[in-house]
């Protein structure tokens, strides 16, 4: 079908394909992807991509030999890393005394490619989803000309009492720790993360516009996502719903 000609001189595209545009695809709920936030006015619903990545770092840095394994040998350290880099070309590592030590936990990231395709009409298959993703990465920006930040802050006040109730040994409501626009990210039925952030969003047009509106024909959109706090084991649990699965 090409939409670069009027409307009258398109071919007939017969009964099957007169209806909206369910009647061309249809997607179960395990194959879409939705990332919404806490007061509902910015939601985005996609199609699940044939691949897409999720990834977890673990942060390890290596000691540096004697001076930090042993601080009281500092010295000796310094006078056999002198010694060898003028006698053997560089700094001697003593194997065991070089480990990596872990210096704290990461964030989980996803990389989510889209593709936006017009169906019904490039307003609605395109350019509103399009739309609907950039607003989630963008501020707002209110009477006195200040930019709201476009996801959750933290809250100074309840972080203090998180905090003192950890130390006197009482549970704390870590959900009262933020405030903002909180983003829900869930890809089919398998996994939901929050809070998160979005990262980056890029978008590549192909350069064919529908006739008529002007607007494109299609657009491959990435999506960075990350979580807003470190993970833990707790959250893999609770975003992948392990319980649920026997896991």
């Amino acid at each position: 079908m090409n939409y670069l000609l009027p409307e009258s001189r398109r071919p007939s595209s017969g009964p099957a394909l007169t209806g909206d545009d369910t009647a061309l695809v249809d997607v179960d709920g395990m194959y879409k992807s939705t990332i919404i936030s806490s007061d509902g006015k910015d939601v985005f619903e996609g199609k699940v991509p044939q691949d897409f990545n999720i990834d977890l770092a673990n942060n390890w840095d290596p000691i540096d030999g004697l001076a930090e394994a042993l601080p009281a040998a500092a010295g000796i350290s310094q006078a056999v890393d002198s010694v060898t880099r003028r006698v053997l070309g560089g700094k001697q590592k003593f194997k065991y005394l070089s480990p990596q030590t872990w210096s704290g936990p990461s964030y989980l990231s996803l990389s989510i490619p889209f593709d936006l395709v017009n169906w019904k009409s490039s307003k609605e298959d395109v350019l509103t989803p399009l739309a609907a993703m950039l607003r989630l990465v963008t501020p707002e920006t209110d009477k006195l000309g200040r930019m709201l930040i476009p996801g959750p802050s933290p809250v100074a006040e309840a972080i203090s009492q998180y905090r003192k109730n950890t130390k006197e040994g009482q549970a704390g409501d870590a959900s009262s720790l933020v405030t903002g626009k909180i983003f829900t990210c869930t890809i089919g039925n398998f996994f939901q993360m929050t809070p998160c952030v979005i990262k980056n969003v890029s978008a590549a047009f192909d350069g064919m516009f529908e006739h008529g509106s002007g607007l494109p024909m299609s657009v491959e959109m990435n999506v960075q996502i990350e979580s807003y706090y470190p993970v833990s084991r707790e959250d893999i649990e609770t975003w992948f719903s392990t319980d649920r699965w026997g896991v």
